[in-house]
C-alpha cells in the first residue's frame, strides 16, 4: 500500500507560502532595530553611455522606483546612460562613460524617451523613489537623510535655477505610489545646506560633470522627529523633476544615506536586561 505524503506536502506549501510573502514584504529596503540605517552610491548602475538597460521597478536597484507623468503613475521600462546631454528626456544613469562613479537622475522635457507620457511646463516630469519597511518589531520615531544633488547637463537658455523636489510619505504596504499622503519639509527639519537641490550653473548649453565642485551640492537632506512609523509600513523619499520652460537642466542625486530612530525602551525594560544579565553571571558562577 502507497502511503500518501500530505503532512510533508503541506509543510512544503505553507514554506513556499511564507517565501512568496517575505518577497512581496521587501520590496522596499527592510530597515531592523539591529539594521536601522541604509546606503546607496547608485555605482552598481550600468556605465556605458547608449546601453539604455530595462529597469525594473524594486528589481534593478532594490528598494528604488522610477515614475514619469504629470501623475507620476507612469512605469519607466528603460534607464537612460548618459553623460550629458540636452536632448537626453529620460531617467539617467549619469557619469562619465565607462565610469562606476554613478548618479541617478533625469534630464525633464515635454516628452519621454521610455515612457508613454507628455508633460506640460510645469507639470512633473518624473520621479526618483525609494521606500524602507519598518522590519523592527517596533516604531520608528524619527528618521534622517542625506544626499548630494549633481548637475551634468547646463541648458542653453533656461538662466535661471532647476530643481530636484524633495517629499516623504508613510503607509502601509501596498499603497499605490500616487496615492500616498506626500509631505514636504519644513525650514526647521532641512539639513543647513537645504533639502531640495538646485542648480549652481544656470545656462551655458555646455555638458557637465557632476562629481566636480562647482557641479555639485553636498549635506543635502532633513531630519524628522515626532514619527509613528509602525512594523511593517513603509516610509517613501522622492525627487521630483518639472518640466520647466526652455530646455532643461540634467540633475541627479548621489552618496544617498538613511537613518531610522527606533523608539526609545523605557528605563524598566534595561533594568530588567541587566537583571537578568546578572542573574545569568550568578548562575555560571554557581555552576
Amino acid at each position: 500500500m502507497t502511503r500518501r505524503p500530505t503532512r510533508p506536502v503541506q509543510l512544503f506549501d505553507v514554506g513556499i507560502a511564507a517565501l512568496l510573502s517575505l518577497a512581496t514584504a521587501q520590496a522596499a529596503v527592510s530597515l531592523t532595530a539591529t539594521e536601522p540605517s541604509y546606503g546607496q552610491d547608485f555605482d552598481s548602475l550600468a556605465n556605458i553611455n547608449g546601453s539604455d538597460p530595462a529597469w525594473s521597478n524594486n528589481t534593478t536597484l532594490p528598494g528604488w522606483s522610477l515614475f514619469a507623468g504629470p501623475n507620476l503613475d507612469a512605469t519607466v521600462s528603460n534607464l537612460r546612460v548618459s553623460t550629458s546631454s540636452g536632448s537626453d528626456r529620460a531617467h539617467i544613469s549619469h557619469g562619465l562613460n565607462g565610469i562606476s562613479e554613478r548618479a541617478l537622475g533625469m534630464q525633464a522635457g515635454s516628452s519621454h524617451r521610455y515612457a508613454a507620457v507628455a508633460p506640460g511646463v510645469g507639470e512633473a516630469f518624473g520621479t526618483v523613489a525609494v521606500a524602507f519597511s519598518n522590519h523592527s518589531g517596533n516604531l520608528f520615531t524619527a528618521f534622517s537623510f542625506s544626499y548630494t544633488g549633481e548637475q551634468w547637463h547646463v541648458s542653453s537658455n533656461a538662466g535661471v535655477p532647476h530643481s530636484l523636489l524633495v517629499n516623504w510619505a508613510l503607509g502601509p504596504a501596498g499603497t499605490a505610489f500616487n496615492q500616498l499622503n506626500w509631505q514636504g519639509f519644513s525650514a526647521e527639519q532641512a539639513n543647513p545646506a537645504g533639502v531640495d537641490f538646485f542648480t549652481p550653473t544656470l545656462s551655458g548649453g555646455v555638458s557637465g560633470n557632476g562629481n566636480l565642485a562647482a557641479n555639485r551640492v553636498a549635506d543635502l537632506g532633513a531630519a524628522v522627529t515626532g514619527l509613528q512609523w509602525a512594523p511593517g509600513d513603509q516610509l517613501w523619499l522622492r525627487w521630483t523633476d518639472l518640466n520647466d520652460p526652455a530646455s532643461d537642466h540634467g540633475m541627479a542625486i548621489d552618496n544617498f544615506t538613511f537613518l531610522a530612530t527606533p523608539v526609545a525602551a523605557p528605563a524598566s525594560v534595561w533594568m530588567l536586561l541587566a537583571g537578568l544579565t546578572a542573574l545569568g553571571a550568578w548562575r555560571r558562577r554557581k555552576a
